[in-house]
């Protein structure tokens, strides 16, 4: 039972699927509390992008470990099903492309997907004549994450020409900085010094004081913008056990599910807001 939940694990995180289901519940539940009628949707449609986006990421990332004679659980599952995962990221692009036919599609919402897309790009490759790439930029990585995250939250709510609630997307930008942290903790020994992650900058146990300021300071945002719900102080436990749970071989896995558990826990908090309300 053991070996089956490992290799279980394995499978939703090195395939980057759990990591796509994240973002696609995100999408719906907030999308879902801003009364998009096609919720379900632009969740799927995030879903998929997100699963294609994180594979190449990963694919990249995993050319430049051989390069440099690194060997980790994830580089050898990838080496074993690279053809595999890039056989699911090409049906994943084609069905993304074919959504579009369903969604309209507005000036401004074509400006931040094709922003959003150099971002995506340029985070794994090197910009032509800079010869570095986005996340190689000084103290800049997370924000990068942090910054598709969000557009990608609040795209299908632009896209059908209502508004989000900068408290709202605020909140949302703090959990998804908050759960980087034990993943920049995780990757200390991978990340080139002068990315300048929290960790490095302050050590580890600043860095999870750090993250534990922020959960409050998110707790603060969500009780002033939608009062108290029992979700919401879920969300904040589980964020501050990923922070502050010890990593080791043995467990790293499950932390990592447990870390983006919390963003899903977001999702479905915004998606059945209108229940707690009521």
């Amino acid at each position: 039972m053991k070996q089956l939940l490992r290799h279980s694990a394995e499978l939703l995180l090195f395939s980057n699927i759990w990591v796509a289901v994240t973002v696609g519940i995100l999408v719906t539940g907030v999308a879902h509390y801003y009364h998009i009628e096609q919720h379900w949707l632009y969740g799927t449609f995030a879903l998929l992008g997100t699963f294609t986006t994180y594979n190449f990421h990963r694919l990249v990332r995993n050319k430049t470990f051989q390069q440099a004679a690194i060997t980790t659980p994830r580089s050898r599952w990838l080496d074993t099903h690279q053809s595999v995962i890039i056989a699911a990221c090409i049906c994943s692009t084609i069905t993304a492309i074919s959504l579009f036919f369903f969604l309209p599609l507005p000036f401004n919402s074509l400006f931040l997907l094709a922003g959003t897309g150099f971002i995506v790009l340029f985070y794994a490759i090197r910009i032509p004549f800079i010869e570095k790439s986005l996340r190689e930029f000084s103290g800049l990585k997370n924000a990068w994450i942090v910054v598709v995250w969000a557009v990608l939250v609040a795209f299908p709510i632009i896209n059908e020409q209502h508004s989000i609630h900068w408290i709202d997307l605020a909140t949302i930008a703090l959990l998804v900085y908050i759960q980087i942290i034990p993943f920049d903790i995780r990757d200390l020994k991978y990340d080139l010094p002068q990315m300048r992650t929290i960790p490095q900058l302050v050590g580890i146990t600043a860095a999870r004081f750090f993250g534990t300021l922020l959960i409050c300071i998110l707790v603060l945002f969500l009780l002033f913008q939608h009062g108290f719900h029992w979700l919401a102080l879920l969300v904040a436990v589980t964020s501050f056990a990923g922070l502050w749970w010890k990593q080791r071989p043995s467990n790293l896995h499950y932390l990592e599910i447990l870390w983006e558990g919390a963003i899903i826990l977001l999702g479905i908090y915004f998606y059945f807001l209108p229940c707690l309300d009521s």
